[in-house]
């Protein structure tokens, strides 16, 4: 199951492809799995893109880390503006207050998917996927700990844009846990 800590947003199938998007233009939609996995070193990976229609910022992101009771967690950003290069981010968001730890360098192209993943260690690093190359690797901030979530974010300024994720996983990465956590957002 999933929790829509922030926002409104809904999942309709458009051509065949399973959407989530925002109900309400201009607002940000954070979602929370509620399937608690063994500790916070874990990832969270998922098939997603950005569809910018129209002019208009937006952007997708996996997120770790993700705490039970406030919207504090990480994320790996899919961004678009309005048909501008997007581009791939790396931030932190605590209790709501978003801060970009690094630009990871990497553009895509809008309107394509892209496996995104992003793995919080142990160690309290951070290494952030693109279509299995690491484009972040141990980046070092132990600002969130202790969370034993995974989420997705979907923002955008034009209700016409949609966001697309597929085969959203996570998986546990402590020698103890039982690997292969799968979870189905639709």
């Amino acid at each position: 199951a999933w929790t829509e800590v922030v926002g409104n947003s809904e999942v309709a199938l458009v051509s065949g492809s399973t959407r989530l998007r925002n109900v309400n233009s201009g607002e940000v939609a954070h979602v929370r799995c509620d399937t608690v996995l063994a500790g916070d070193a874990h990832f969270c990976q998922a098939t997603m893109n950005t569809v910018s229609n129209t002019a208009g910022t937006q952007y997708t992101a996996v997120n770790t880390r993700f705490a039970a009771a406030a919207t504090t967690f990480y994320q790996y950003i899919l961004y678009a503006d309005g048909g501008t290069p997007a581009e791939v981010l790396f931030r932190k968001m605590v209790t709501g207050t978003p801060t970009s730890l690094t630009d990871t360098g990497a553009t895509v192209t809008d309107s394509t998917d892209y496996v995104m993943r992003l793995t919080s260690k142990a160690n309290n690093t951070h290494t952030c996927a693109q279509a299995g190359v690491n484009k972040v690797t141990d980046y070092s901030d132990a600002s969130i700990t202790g969370n034993v979530r995974c989420g997705l974010t979907v923002s955008t300024d034009v209700t016409a844009g949609q966001s697309r994720f597929h085969a959203v996983s996570a998986e546990d990465l402590a020698a103890a846990a039982t690997p292969g956590k799968f979870f189905a957002l639709f």
